[in-house]
């Protein structure tokens, strides 16, 4: 718009200046009206078209809308340094919706981008600007009691920075990490499943901790068993590494480790729908029971939370679900009343234990999904994950 103004202003100077006069240079005969109004109009489409390539280049300050359900307290003016055609092209290549394509547009109109595309293929600076918006859309919960509406802003945001990584364009660029010391490994033998963690790995060989019975022991595989080493790197992309069983090595004061011989290159799973986060969060837990009374008609369904409080420590979470370890002996398909607590944020949500992996003859695994939670709790867990939370 600058040049703009600047252009309008040095023709009217063009224009105006005694000095042509004084000269006796004419542009038009005085007999001629028909000349003026062809260089006028000419003027009049030149600057109209500037006008429009100028919009369509850098948009314009508008009114928009960031959520469909805050569409009174969720306006911007903002104008983007990238063109339309850009939005359009990244929307239909990540499958963005309207609305989040209206977000995206917010994140990096907000910080000035100017080439969107570039930031998308790097997630670090992506998550940047994602966070900047993620502070700036927070405080206004400081300053407003209008809570549900900063909240659906905060979904939104989250639900585009989802669809992003979920799509195949993002997936693409994906790259398949080393399996080193300390990688979160789930361990799919003789159709059961463990979750461990990677010891070592000397070329082929990759060491990992030994499964153990209720009791605590060893649990004895066959050599040459095929076995499968599902992993994720931390864009959550998840492959999977073909073994076979070597051997069990055992050395005093020193857990068992299993060892496997890998067989071919990893390879790409199928990825999650959401970003999953490897954690160490305190939480709470209660059993739901549900009764039915009446029949037909008059049939109804009450959740009641029991008394009996149990505690664990969330070892991975998503917005979709999560692992626990603790003490308490459940079975497969029961329900939860789950808390957790994190920078001072507490989030409560609803969840169904899918199966239980046993630790120990007093540890058990379960692996939940969540099957109702707030928007405020899925804002709080999806900050967790992406690390929105953190300074």
């Amino acid at each position: 718009m600058k040049r703009i103004s600047a252009f309008l202003f040095a023709l009217g100077t063009f224009f105006s200046a005694p000095s042509l006069q004084a000269q006796g240079v004419q542009y038009f005969k005085e007999d001629d009206p028909m000349a003026a109004i062809i260089l006028g109009v000419s003027l009049s489409a030149i600057i109209i078209v500037a006008l429009i390539v100028n919009i369509i280049r850098h948009g314009i300050g508008h009114t928009g809308t960031r959520t469909g359900g805050a569409r009174k307290s969720a306006n911007f003016a903002m104008p983007r340094q990238f063109s339309v055609f850009t939005l359009r092209s990244i929307a239909r290549n990540y499958d963005l919706s309207k609305e989040q394509a209206k977000m995206l547009e917010y994140v990096f109109s907000k910080d000035g981008v100017s080439n969107p595309k570039e930031v998308l293929s790097d997630v670090s600076a992506m998550d940047r600007h994602f966070k900047r918006t993620y502070n700036s859309i927070a405080r206004k919960s400081e300053r407003t009691a209008n809570d549900a509406a900063v909240q659906k802003e905060l979904y939104q945001l989250f639900s585009t920075r989802n669809a992003i990584e979920a799509a195949p364009a993002f997936l693409q660029r994906a790259a398949v990490p080393e399996i080193g010391y300390g990688t979160e490994a789930v361990l799919s033998i003789n159709g059961k499943t463990y979750p461990l963690k990677v010891d070592t790995v000397r070329g082929e060989v990759i060491m990992v901790e030994c499964p153990v019975n209720p009791l605590g022991q060893p649990l004895r595989f066959q050599k040459g068993n095929q076995a499968e080493l599902n992993y994720f790197n931390n864009l959550n992309h998840g492959f999977l590494q073909r073994c076979r069983v070597l051997d069990i090595v055992t050395a005093p004061r020193k857990p068992p480790i299993l060892q496997l011989l890998s067989q071919g290159k990893p390879k790409p799973l199928f990825k999650r729908k959401n970003r999953r986060r490897q954690v160490n969060i305190s939480c709470e837990f209660w059993l739901i029971t549900i009764t039915k009374t009446g029949a037909g008609s008059r049939a109804e369904t009450k959740m009641s939370v029991g008394n009996r409080k149990f505690v664990g420590e969330i070892l991975d979470i998503s917005p979709g679900g999560c692992s626990i370890r603790t003490r308490g002996l459940l079975k497969p398909g029961v329900r939860l009343k789950i808390s957790l607590e994190d920078k001072k944020a507490k989030a409560t949500v609803l969840g169904q234990v899918l199966r239980i992996n046993r630790g120990s003859s007093i540890t058990s695994f379960l692996h939940i999904k969540f099957i109702k939670a707030s928007l405020k709790a899925l804002n709080i867990i999806n900050a967790v994950v992406y690390r929105y939370n953190e300074d």
